[in-house]
């Protein structure tokens, strides 16, 4: 393995259409989600994990996150110390690494949205990783969210809190944490300048760009499953460069009212355009979602 990439973002804004372009250069694996730091790792360095001796190799075994990768862990863990502090952080390499050595290539990328809250604890485990951050349109990613199987249980607020929570946590650590090796792109450039963005994509992870990363949906399947194929089947096309502004149609104009009274500060830090006009509903959702959001934002806090 020579780079380890993490691939992050709020989830729906684009992480798995980033993932397929990486995974579609000659020299770059990326996996499908295994959700091994959220499970194993993360849990360790907080001294949670409730997977002990034998019965963590059980659950490695057993995992079905793990199992996507369709490798023969049997030969990982014989040669591996299971006692050993450092067992779950050199599996996770050995995991990553034979799955890039199956098919020849040396970089490796990690993509879960889950992980754009666990910075801290990626800069402390790998230290000379890089980042790769995608940044979309908060109405098209709450859209998104409410359209999915899992998203559809949670209230339309708690999408928008989640939004606010993780990109402020990640645009306020990415850089202090990980300096040049951290690095930002937006869905909307992708989808509109797919290549020229790619470029970027590349140089920032000292890598040449290739065309056939513009191919990526013809090796996409790979990484998503059949019960995913509902929300991610768009990976299997080309590029859609119109698949931007559905909150246009999609949302109300309450909802997109509250979305941008929620996080005002985002949408400017962003660049992205409001679209409602300034009232005293506006303000006043905004009042209420700020009390809301200290409330999520504290019990997020004490859950690590």
């Amino acid at each position: 393995m020579d780079k380890l990439i993490f691939i992050i973002g709020v989830g729906r804004s684009g992480t798995t259409l980033i993932q397929s372009m990486l995974n579609a250069h000659p020299e770059v694996a990326c996996p499908p989600e295994s959700h091994f730091l959220k499970n194993y790792l993360v849990p360790q360095m907080q001294n949670k994990l409730l997977y002990p001796g034998e019965k963590l190799i059980d659950k490695l075994k057993s995992d079905e996150g793990i199992a996507r990768l369709g490798l023969d862990l049997d030969s990982i863990i014989a040669h591996s110390d299971v006692n050993s502090p450092e067992f779950l952080r050199t599996f996770f390499l050995d995991i990553l690494g034979k799955y890039g050595a199956e098919r020849n290539k040396l970089h490796l990328g990690e993509k879960d949205p889950l992980n754009t809250g666990y910075l801290p604890f990626i800069k402390k485990a790998f230290p000379d990783s890089y980042i790769v951050h995608i940044i979309r349109d908060p109405r098209d990613v709450i859209l998104s969210r409410i359209k999915t199987n899992w998203g559809g249980k949670n209230p339309f607020v708690v999408h928008l809190a989640e939004y606010k929570y993780y990109m402020d946590k990640v645009l306020s650590e990415g850089t202090t944490l990980f300096g040049n090796n951290y690095s930002e792109l937006y869905y909307e450039d992708l989808i509109e300048k797919t290549e020229g963005t790619l470029k970027e994509v590349c140089k920032n992870l000292g890598l040449n760009f290739e065309p056939a990363m513009l191919e990526f949906h013809k090796q996409a399947a790979e990484l998503v499953t059949e019960g995913e194929m509902r929300w991610k089947e768009n990976v299997l096309k080309p590029v859609i460069k119109t698949n931007k502004q559905k909150w246009r149609t999609g949302l109300s104009p309450a909802q997109v009212r509250r979305i941008e009274a929620g996080i005002p500060g985002l949408f400017n830090k962003l660049n992205y355009d409001f679209d409602s006009k300034p009232s005293f509903a506006r303000s006043l959702y905004g009042i209420f979602f700020n009390l809301l959001y200290s409330g999520y934002k504290m019990r997020k806090g004490s859950n690590g």
